[in-house]
């Protein structure tokens, strides 16, 4: 399994990047990927926030695990 680690406050520029995939500028936000055609990544679900996230976060890790 692959991830990205980004950090709003280490890099303000990733702000937009935030902006783009999830509409808000609310951390922490989950992004979930897969490969689509011709290798390009396509978004499959983000989440904003973890805790009331929690369970569903948790089966897609098990699901990409």
């Amino acid at each position: 399994m692959h991830y990205a680690n980004k950090d709003v406050s280490e890099d303000i520029s990733l702000e937009e990047d935030l902006k783009g995939i999830s509409g808000t500028r609310i951390v922490p936000m989950l992004a979930f990927y897969k490969k689509g055609l011709f290798g390009k990544r396509k978004l499959v679900k983000c989440f904003i926030g973890f805790e009331n996230n929690k369970d569903e976060i948790m089966n897609m890790l098990k699901k990409i695990g």
